[in-house]
Order: structure tokens, then sequence, then C-alpha cells
């Protein structure tokens, strides 16, 4: 699969501002900081805290089977349960 642009949630604002510069849509586009002034989203972690209270371990696992190459392509890590993910692989 190919993309033209991969956006981390983490920067969404900035990284948004330079796609939608790059596809010269930032002119056509309302200004998002005009639809929500306060930003008032709330933190990555408390979200993240929220889903992940929902899910045994074993749900984790599966769920980090199928989502690998994502966590390696973008360098995300997580501790869920005192268990460390990505695992520590020996090569």
């Amino acid at each position: 699969m190919q993309y033209d642009f991969i956006v981390k949630f983490e920067n969404y604002d900035c990284e948004m501002d330079c796609v939608l510069e790059s596809l010269r849509l930032d002119e056509k586009l309302p200004d998002r900081t005009k639809i929500n002034p306060d930003h008032s989203l709330p933190e990555i972690s408390a979200i993240t805290q929220t889903y992940f209270s929902m899910l045994n371990l074993t749900d984790v696992e599966s769920l980090y089977k199928i989502y690998k190459n994502d966590f390696i392509m973008f360098n995300y890590s997580f501790d869920f349960q005192g268990k460390q993910f990505p695992e520590s692989e020996i090569f």
C-alpha cells in the first residue's frame, strides 16, 4: 500500500497544516482554530487510558499483533499491566 501522507495523532495540528498546504487546500478550507478556538480535546494519554481500561492482556496482545508494523514504523511503545510493547527483540 502506498501513502501520500502519514499524520501522527500526537502532532495532528502541525502535520495537517503541512498536508493541507501541500495539497493547496489551506486557503479553501475553514480555519480549524476558528472552529475549535480553545483546542479543547482531551489529552492523548486520557483517551488511551479510557480505551485500555476496557481491555484485558489477551485483547491487547491480539491488537498488538495486528498493528505491530505500525508500532515499528511510528516508533510507538506502551506498557500494559506490567508488560512492555513492543517487547525487546533479540537479533
